[in-house]
């Protein structure tokens, strides 16, 4: 009730998202930077028709909650600089591996801190082309 009537309401004032386990666990997707739907599962069950008209205020109450999702963006030069970083410390790590004498369950961490790190770098420079890819196009990045 509360919660959602302080964010429908658009108060800048504290909103106590613990006073309900929902509104607790729904506490990223009410008020952080994002698009968040609403799906409300309703009976048409004579039986079920309080938790049913209970669903449908609830839902009625979050439609009034309006968020401003902001696209995160880096600048090329920053991307460029975090690529960089992450294939010199993936390098790093390889060396490290290749070189070190030691025990099995450190070079295995080791191991799979290159791999983590390797994915990271492959996942950061697909959106990085993708991006590049959207502004040459003029699309959503540019």
């Amino acid at each position: 009730g509360q919660v959602i009537s302080k964010l429908a309401a658009g108060k800048g004032k504290h909103v106590p998202f613990r006073q309900s386990k929902l509104t607790y666990l729904l506490t990223d997707a009410l008020s952080g930077n994002s698009r968040t739907l609403m799906v409300a599962a309703i009976s048409p069950a004579l039986s079920e028709s309080e938790e049913t008209l209970g669903t449908l205020r609830f839902a009625s109450s979050v439609k009034k909650i309006k968020l401003v999702a902001v696209k995160n963006e880096k600048e090329v030069e920053e991307n460029d600089l975090l690529l960089q970083t992450m294939r010199s410390e993936m390098e790093e790590l390889r060396v490290t591996i290749r070189n070190s004498g030691l025990e099995r369950p450190e070079a295995r961490r080791l191991k799979n801190r290159a791999e983590a790190v390797e994915h990271a770098l492959m996942s950061m420079q697909t959106r990085v082309d993708s991006t590049m890819w959207d502004q040459a196009r003029g699309g959503p990045g540019g």
